[in-house]
């Protein structure tokens, strides 16, 4: 059988009542704080106890830990209840087991130093967030330093100093010379002096007027004092002709193409082939957009502004006076095939004419002017 004993430290004894069925056998010592385990033999109570726990602690070898302790049996209470255990002798402890167990003596802290080492072990995280926090402000700093060093240039004043943005000039894209639309005679190049007055314009005026030319017409180009070509819009606000720009304006259609016009004068030197001479006439032509080109809804759209055409184009008529309180209304004409709106000033020598004539709009200050632009026209067609 198994028992458990206790052996008394230093080498103290055990004894035990048994039993006379239970004085042999193989017991598992339990030591006492500081002794190690072991089996022991447990001899009859004759025999010399003391000479057999002296060779018994000879065989004992201590052991680093105890071996696991089995489960005592369990009894089932039927078992228990037609077996009675014998009652349990009572465990006899030695001196040494008897004395309360000392507990451990922590050492002695001054007053103070506890604090001290809670403290210095709560502070050293802080300790470490604070130099952390001061590194990056120190990285923050040397950045913007530098910066502000890359910023400064060689100079405080290039800091306040805003730089200009470099001023850009736009190159206008230069006007061609314009073509003619239709076969002339001859050139003639106007200079207009700028800015426009009531004197440039009337000097220019005198000089269409009065000049002697070939027979025939003449293509004007006008120029500027810096001696390039104006377009028409130039041309038209320089002399306050405000028919062109209205055409498409005051029927919110776009008839016309502002980029191929003609201004032109016709003459003739005796003066009894032209009750005009030797004064010349003037007109223009300029090119009907597609797909108004058969000239039947641009010839209704003038028509409609009829009332107001003698004041837009009062220049065209240079220095020939003409009464534009004149109540007369504009009539057809047919020359060539061509259906002409026309009035007389008071008589055809000064008269204002319009057509549309193989995609171009003609207008002329004569009926001679009118009919010589139509056979021109026609002629450069092949028709």
């Amino acid at each position: 059988k198994e028992r458990e004993i206790t052996f008394a430290p230093n080498g103290g004894k055990a004894s035990a009542s048994f039993q006379e069925n239970d004085l042999a056998g193989i017991y598992r010592l339990v030591p006492a704080p500081g002794e190690a385990q072991g089996t022991a033999q447990i001899y009859p109570a004759n025999e010399n106890v003391d000479s057999a726990l002296s060779q018994l602690k000879e065989q004992i070898k201590p052991q680093t830990a105890a071996p696991p302790i089995p489960p005592k049996p369990i009894i089932p209470p039927t078992i228990a209840q037609n077996h009675p255990s014998a009652p349990s002798k009572p465990e006899v402890k030695t001196e040494a087991e008897k004395k309360p167990s000392v507990p451990p003596v922590k050492p002695l802290v001054p007053p103070g130093e506890e604090i001290k080492k809670i403290t210095a072990k709560s502070s050293s995280g802080f300790k470490l967030a604070l130099a952390i926090g001061l590194i990056l402000i120190a990285l923050t700093l040397a950045a913007g330093g530098w910066y502000w060093w890359q910023k400064q240039g060689e100079g405080p004043t290039a800091q306040n100093t805003p730089t200009p943005a470099p001023f850009q000039t736009s190159t206008p894209t230069p006007v061609p010379q314009p073509n003619p639309l239709f076969l002339m005679d001859g050139t003639e190049i106007s200079i207009l002096d700028y800015p426009a007055t009531d004197a440039s314009r009337e000097q220019a005026i005198n000089i269409l007027t009065n000049t002697s030319r070939n027979q025939g017409f003449s293509h004007v180009i006008f120029k500027n004092n810096e001696n390039s070509f104006l377009t028409l819009k130039e041309i038209t606000d320089y002399f306050n002709i405000t028919f062109f720009n209205a055409i498409g304006t005051s029927t919110d259609i776009d008839f016309v193409n502002p980029e191929q016009f003609s201004f032109f004068i016709y003459s003739q030197q005796s003066s009894s082939s032209t009750p005009f001479a030797p004064h010349n006439r003037a007109g223009a032509a300029i090119a009907v957009k597609y797909p108004f080109q058969d000239g039947s809804q641009l010839m209704q759209a003038i028509k409609i502004k009829e009332n107001s055409i003698l004041q837009e184009l009062d220049s065209l008529f240079l220095n020939n006076q003409i009464d534009i309180a004149l109540n007369k209304e504009f009539q057809d004409n047919i020359y060539q095939g061509i259906s002409i709106r026309y009035v007389n000033l008071p008589t055809s020598d000064i008269s204002l004419d319009y057509a549309v004539v193989n995609n171009l709009l003609v207008v002329a200050t004569s009926k001679q002017s009118m009919y010589a632009a139509i056979d021109k026209i026609l002629e450069s067609s092949g028709k």
